[in-house]
């Protein structure tokens, strides 16, 4: 049966707390342990911000190492409230908000897409490791999910000045909104939101006393202080963890990842091979079910597409699994399958060497492209999917 996004009507006229509600609750509170007992990415963004406060560059390696704010510099002040207050409150307003958008996942899959209970249910319990890796991290992923859906949710949506703002958080994260590049209100919001982003640069601006170029150049070498070893660990480009097509062209060729321009190529090639991909895939589709696409495509154009980043790949699965549940189609069934142990359970601490492997060949974008490619296969057969 065809995926019909709606705005107006819930999926179903039943209201009230049941069993789906006490899930995400229950799953907002396993996630909430995570994040307090870890962490690790959200104490940079506080420690980073409150070192502002006191005269330090977020860029600073000498005072942050490669632990550095590595966000453009219009992202620093939307971190700035939860600097002003002690370590711990903050932490404790960061797992509201992140609790605040799985239940926001939750009712906009419903209200978009149409997708039962039972299935979201189902789907939650799949993402439950990217869910907790994102949580123990304190990352911002889920964030993009959340944002990104309630943005699809308003009847006039086209673009937005906020999915600007939060998509371009590292730049090639800009990548769903190509799918809009054809409308002229994208352009008008683009101009606008760059004139945002340029008066929340201001505070680092100042802090440079307006040397533009310093201030460049410490963003730059900020980004690329990921590819240092740290603790006898490697945390760049060529790890396990990173999967987009950038990453697995440098692996692919031996490129040196610490050359900028060697991971310039390799982004540029791996943003418009994703973007060829998709636009294939959504061509002449509805706007709400192709966006679903371009969101879990997103990961792939990544240079550094870390696991939580795959959760980007969760309203698509969604929007599969129903459909393999409605057509009753067995081989759909077993791809979805494929698709879910891609993405969250085949990796080196599951299966070891083997494991290994196939995370160093991008297993977790394999299975964001067998579900591109169920919901390309859907749509020649009914294009009203």
């Amino acid at each position: 049966m065809p995926i019909r996004p709606v705005n107006r009507k819930p999926v179903s006229k039943k209201s009230g707390f049941g069993l789906l509600e006490v899930f995400v609750l229950a799953l907002v509170g396993w996630m909430a342990a995570r994040t307090f007992s870890r962490g690790d990415d959200f104490r940079v963004f506080y420690e980073t911000a409150r070192g502002f406060y006191f005269g330090f560059s977020p860029y600073d390696l000498e005072t942050y190492g490669n632990m550095v704010f590595k966000y453009p510099p219009w992202w620093l002040p939307l971190f700035f409230p939860f600097a002003a207050l002690p370590y711990l409150i903050a932490k404790g307003f960061f797992v509201v908000l992140q609790g605040a958008a799985l239940w926001s996942i939750s009712r906009n899959l419903q209200h978009i897409y149409r997708i039962e209970k039972a299935i979201l249910i189902a789907v939650f319990v799949a993402f439950i490791p990217l869910l907790l890796i994102q949580a123990m991290i304190g990352q911002l992923s889920i964030f993009f999910v959340s944002i990104s859906l309630f943005w699809l949710a308003q009847p006039s949506a086209t673009t937005g000045g906020t999915m600007f703002l939060l998509l371009s958080s590292k730049l090639v994260t800009v990548f769903p909104l190509v799918s809009r590049f054809g409308e002229w209100k994208f352009w008008r919001e683009a101009v606008l939101s760059g004139l945002v982003f340029l008066l929340l640069s201001v505070p680092l601006l100042l802090l440079y006393h307006g040397d533009v170029s310093a201030l460049l150049f410490d963003w730059k070498r900020a980004m690329f202080s990921g590819t240092a070893v740290k603790d006898s660990v490697q945390i760049g480009f060529m790890t396990r963890e990173a999967q987009g097509i950038p990453s697995l062209l440098l692996k692919a060729f031996r490129w040196d990842e610490t050359q900028s321009a060697n991971v310039a190529i390799a982004t540029g090639i791996g943003f418009v091979g994703a973007a060829v991909i998709a636009f294939v895939a959504t061509w002449r589709r509805e706007r709400q079910v192709s966006f679903a696409v371009w969101l879990a495509m997103t990961p792939l154009a990544l240079p550094l597409a870390w696991f939580h980043s795959y959760l980007m790949a969760l309203p698509l699965f969604a929007i599969e699994l129903k459909r393999a549940r409605d057509s009753r189609s067995v081989g759909r069934s077993i791809i979805v399958l494929i698709s879910i142990l891609a993405l969250v359970a085949i990796t080196e601490k599951t299966l070891g060497e083997f494991g290994l492997r196939l995370e160093h060949l991008g297993i977790k974008s394999m299975g964001v492209l067998l579900l591109v490619i169920l919901f390309w296969s859907a749509s020649l057969k009914d294009p009203g999917k």
